[in-house]
């Protein structure tokens, strides 16, 4: 008896160690994807979205720099949307684990990291009412895609069932806690031209994993609907102002689909099992950084507070821009 107990517990540990080896990839990854702590959000009065308003906005709109909710994709979109239509490709990103103790990593969360792709789409209409046409932006959104019978398709835990390939529990699990990180996303201000959020990130800067805020500003041509996108990284101190990260802004290769490279840091492992600053961006998504004037840097530090604060930043911006495509 005793014999045949022992062979029976023997036969159990490979399915043992896999279902520890889920349970603990669950564990860690839901842990990873833990909304980071955002005391801006707590403090701040955060409007829910109206996608209905924002479609209909009209082309003198005002200002509005009042702190709302960043709408989603819709489930079932196809990324890349159909050329038809008004709906443009900002950023479109697939992470991987690139540098650092990738050693460290487990096969199976290494897939999880590169399973759900970070897409943001803008919409962008002329307003027939000026002739010539005057292009506006009337949404950015967000949302995570991810590969679906040979094509990139928007998903989300409420429509799993409806759009987007069979996941198991733990890819589930991923989802939702993906989901709940993009819940921090802010849109902190906009113009009919501009719109700017804010998203919680943790990147790598001076050999160290920092927890930061990446600001990001998506600017539509009036003239001929072209977009630009911004990126920088930006520190919040007790006071409340913010400080520019490592002197950069950057200005988006836009609509390229982003190889979104991470950084392992084995010295911020528990138990063997990474935390969450473990993990970090190793740079801004790619594109060409902005010569750096100290107003630009008063702009991009700005708490956006006023209507003049945003339409600073925006004036800024294109000026900047202007200057680097002369050079």
């Amino acid at each position: 008896m005793r014999a045949t107990r022992v062979k029976l517990l023997l036969a159990g540990l490979p399915v043992l160690i896999v279902a520890l080896t889920v349970s603990g990839a669950y564990v860690f990854w839901k842990h990873m994807t833990q909304p980071l702590a955002d005391v801006r959000r707590s403090t701040l009065t955060v409007l829910p979205v109206s996608d209905t308003v924002a479609k209909r906005a009209p082309a003198n709109e005002s200002v509005d720099v009042r702190p709302h909710e960043l709408p989603r994709i819709e489930p079932g979109t196809v990324i890349p949307p159909k050329p038809a239509g008004g709906t443009r490709i900002v950023l479109h990103s697939v992470p991987r684990v690139t540098e650092g103790d990738i050693a460290k990593v487990p096969s199976s969360l290494s897939r999880l990291v590169s399973l759900f792709h970070l897409t943001i789409l803008a919409d962008v209409v002329p307003d027939p009412s000026i002739k010539p046409a005057h292009y506006r932006l009337t949404r950015v959104a967000v949302g995570l895609a991810t590969e679906t019978k040979g094509r990139e398709m928007i998903v989300s835990t409420k429509t799993l069932g409806q759009f987007g390939p069979k996941l198991g529990f733990v890819e589930r699990s991923s989802l939702a806690g993906n989901e709940a990180s993009l819940d921090q996303a802010l849109q902190v201000a906009r113009t009919p031209t501009m719109v700017v959020f804010d998203a919680t990130a943790i990147q790598r800067i001076a050999g160290r994993n920092q927890h930061v805020i990446h600001r990001h500003a998506v600017l539509v041509s009036p003239t001929d609907g072209k977009l630009q996108t911004f990126v920088w990284a930006l520190e919040r101190d007790d006071a409340g102002q913010y400080h520019l990260v490592d002197g950069k802004v950057r200005r988006l290769v836009t609509g390229a689909k982003e190889d979104r490279k991470l950084y392992v840091d084995a010295g911020l492992f528990t138990f063997g099992l990474p935390s969450q600053e473990a993990f970090a961006l190793v740079d801004l998504p790619p594109g060409d950084d902005l010569a750096m004037s100290p107003q630009l840097q008063r702009g991009v530090e700005s708490t956006l507070q006023t209507a003049d604060d945003c339409l600073g930043l925006e004036r800024l911006l294109r000026s900047a821009t202007a200057a680097t495509v002369a050079k």
